[in-house]
C-alpha cells in the first residue's frame, strides 16, 4: 500500500511525497505535489502501474526502450563516443564528427527524432553547399549508420532507423583519381631519394628509400609501417615475414606479410 507524507511538516505549501513498492518488490520513493488529492491520486497510479507490470500486462522492457528513445540524444552520444576507444584516434574523431554533424544540422534532440528523411535532406544540402563528394556522403551515412546500430546493440533502440538509407554510386563522382606506381615509377623515386642530400620528417634519403620499397612490397600504409618495431620482423623465415598488429591494421586484425 502507498503512503504520502511530508517531510517538512509545518510548511503548509511543502511537497508530498510518495512510498510505494515497484514490480519487483523495491521500496521507492517518489516527489508529489503540493496538493494532498493529486499525489494521492499519483500514488494510486504508480501502484497501478506496479500490479501491472508485475503481472506481465506492462512490458517493461518496452518502457526502458521508450524511456531511452525520449533521452536527450547527446547522453547517447557521450556513450557511444566511449564505446570507441578500442579504435584509432583518428577513427573516433571523423566518425564522431560526422554523426554529430548529422546530428545538429538535422535538429535531432532525441533518438525519436532520427528519421531517413531528415539525414538525407541534409546530406544533401551538404553536398550542394560544401561541394561533398559522393564516398564522403557515404561515410557519413556510415557514421550514423554505426551510431544506430550499437544503439539496438545497448538496447537503446528497437530497431536501426536508417536502415536502408540509399547510398551514391561513389564510382560516378571521382574526385581525385588513383592508381598504384608502376615498377619503373617506383624505381625513379627509389633513385631520386637516395640521392637526396635533405631530410624530410627527419629520415635521410636512404631512409626514404627504404620505406618506399618497404611499403611498395607489402602495400603497407603509412600508419601500418609508422607501427612496426624490430619484433615485427622475421628475417630469419622462408620466406622472410613482416607482422602489422590487428590494432594498426586497416582490417582490424594480424596481417603476415612476405
Amino acid at each position: 500500500m502507498a503512503s504520502i507524507f511530508k517531510r517538512n511538516k509545518r510548511a503548509k505549501l511543502a511537497t508530498y511525497w510518495i512510498q510505494y513498492a515497484d514490480h519487483e518488490g523495491n521500496r521507492r520513493t517518489v516527489k508529489g505535489f503540493t496538493d494532498k488529492a493529486l499525489t494521492e491520486q499519483l500514488a494510486g497510479k504508480l501502484e497501478s502501474e506496479a500490479r501491472l507490470r508485475a503481472t506481465g500486462m506492462i512490458d517493461s522492457q518496452l518502457e526502458r526502450y521508450a524511456e531511452q528513445k525520449h533521452a536527450a540524444i547527446t547522453d547517447h552520444l557521450t556513450a557511444f563516443n566511449e564505446s570507441l576507444t578500442d579504435n584509432t584516434a583518428k577513427h573516433v574523431r571523423l566518425t564522431m564528427t560526422r554523426v554529430r554533424r548529422i546530428v545538429v544540422g538535422c535538429g535531432f534532440g532525441k533518438l525519436a527524432d532520427i528519421t531517413p528523411e531528415s539525414a538525407q535532406a541534409f546530406l544533401r544540402l551538404l553536398r550542394q553547399t560544401a561541394g561533398i563528394g559522393s564516398r564522403t556522403y557515404n561515410h557519413y551515412i556510415q557514421a550514423m549508420d554505426a551510431f544506430c546500430n550499437w544503439c539496438v546493440s545497448t538496447k537503446r533502440l528497437l530497431s536501426n532507423p536508417l536502415l536502408g538509407l540509399e547510398r551514391l554510386n561513389a564510382e560516378l563522382d571521382v574526385r581525385h583519381k588513383r592508381r598504384a606506381l608502376t615498377a619503373a615509377e617506383v624505381g625513379k623515386l627509389v633513385a631520386s631519394a637516395r640521392t637526396s642530400g635533405i631530410r624530410i620528417q627527419r629520415f635521410t634519403g636512404e631512409q626514404r628509400a627504404r620505406i618506399y620499397i618497404l611499403s611498395f612490397m607489402t602495400g603497407l600504409r603509412k600508419n601500418e609501417v609508422a607501427s612496426l618495431t624490430p619484433g615485427s620482423f622475421q628475417l630469419d623465415a622462408n620466406p622472410p615475414t613482416v607482422t602489422v598488429e590487428a590494432a594498426f591494421s586497416k582490417h582490424r586484425r594480424k596481417d603476415v606479410l612476405p
